[in-house]
């Protein structure tokens, strides 16, 4: 495993919040904006959320940079009948990703496949709550304090999206999730690679 960055802890200051006009509840995405992400999951699941629970009006923030195919993605944005709640702050810096997480209802993260997934280590290195796709790494990441769900189904994401916005506050969340990722240290994956490299030696 690879290591946790220590920039990464939780923040409850929301001067980026504020920045952006977000003063209620809300989820978020951090990372690129690519097809394999699969943020047209995330969308669609938006609306499902958005319109069965009309009492509840969580934003939804989509944080990071454009990658690459972003056509289709602006397309559904601009589409979307909740467009007016989705906040685009673009690329954010450490100090404001910490903001993001700390103060969500939790961060989304719907990608097709990751080869470790840093976001997610990051929002739980924060106390953030995580959904994210039950493929590739994310499930050894996210560990038993992740929501999972089925890669590119929007009704699974939507049911993990209403079942963490009815839970009550759990107090020792924060604690069990900063606590998890102590576990991945660089100290500890350096002990590990030279150990690999060491049995590989001739």
């Amino acid at each position: 495993y690879l290591g946790a960055d220590p920039d990464y802890y939780p923040d409850p200051s929301r001067n980026l919040l504020q920045e952006l006009g977000v003063e209620g509840p809300y989820f978020h995405y951090l990372g690129t904006i690519e097809p394999r992400k699969d943020l047209a999951t995330l969308l669609s699941a938006y609306q499902k959320v958005r319109d069965s629970t009309k009492h509840l009006k969580p934003k939804l923030i989509i944080a990071g940079a454009d990658g690459w195919k972003t056509e289709e993605f602006y397309q559904a944005l601009d589409q979307h009948p909740y467009r007016t709640d989705i906040v685009l702050p673009g690329y954010v810096t450490k100090q404001q990703a910490r903001q993001l997480h700390t103060n969500s209802i939790a961060m989304i993260y719907p990608s097709k496949y990751e080869g470790f997934g840093f976001p997610v280590l990051e929002a739980l290195s924060c106390g953030g709550k995580i959904i994210t796709t039950s493929n590739s790494s994310l499930p050894e990441v996210g560990g038993d304090l992740a929501l999972y769900f089925e890669t590119g189904n929007d009704n699974e994401l939507a049911k993990a999206m209403k079942k963490i916005m009815n839970e009550p506050l759990d107090e020792k969340y924060s604690l069990r999730a900063t606590s998890w990722t102590q576990k991945f240290t660089w100290d500890r994956y350096t002990d590990h690679l030279y150990e690999r490299l060491r049995q590989l030696k001739p």
